[in-house]
Parts: structure tokens; C-alpha cells; sequence
């Protein structure tokens, strides 16, 4: 499978895992198959390259568990496109799962 030429693959994903450096809350390590995928496909995790506080990066929060784990990936090539990638406090898209949202 392929993404056509004329086409652009933006995907939101609750990964079930941590990228980078940086881990806050459960240090389990799960999505090995949406790596392989983005890998595959030359995707990249866009929430990877703005910098924001802690409260911009939290994605799930369980008691006084927090996390992030969801993510938004874009075609490596479109990515000078993206703008800007946050986490919207105070809304929630599913139980206990905050909003995020990319501006392209």
C-alpha cells in the first residue's frame, strides 16, 4: 500500500507509547507496530518538533498518572507545512485522553 503522490497522510494516533527522551508517568513502552508503520511510510511524529510546557504535553491522564501518548504524524516531506502542535487543556476526545491538535 502506498500514499499517492497527489495525496497527504495526516493520522492521529493514541500510539500506547512514549517517543523521545522524555517519559512522564508509566515507563511501559508499547506502539512497536505504529513505529514500524511510520517508518514504512515516512511518517514523523509532528508533536516531536515544537516545544511546549508540561501542561501542553500531557495527552492522558489517569489519577495521578500522566502521560503522553497520543500523537499526530504527517508525511516527512509536508512537515515544514505544519505550524504548530498542542495539546488543547481541557478538552478530552475520549475518557481521560486530552484533544490534540496540529495547525498546517
Amino acid at each position: 500500500m502506498e500514499i499517492p503522490e497527489n495525496e497527504r497522510a495526516i493520522i492521529g494516533e493514541d500510539l500506547n507509547g512514549h517517543v523521545g527522551r522524555r517519559r512522564c508517568g508509566e515507563e511501559r513502552v508499547h506502539g512497536q507496530w505504529s513505529v514500524g508503520v511510520a517508518v514504512a511510510y515516512d511518517l514523523t511524529i509532528v508533536n516531536t518538533y515544537f516545544r511546549k510546557g508540561e501542561g501542553h504535553l500531557i495527552t492522558y491522564k489517569r489519577g495521578d498518572r500522566v502521560s503522553q501518548i497520543d500523537y499526530i504524524l504527517c508525511q516527512r516531506k509536508y512537515l515544514q507545512e505544519m505550524r504548530n502542535c498542542k495539546v488543547i487543556n481541557g478538552k478530552s476526545v475520549a475518557q481521560q485522553h486530552r484533544l490534540v491538535v496540529a495547525d498546517c
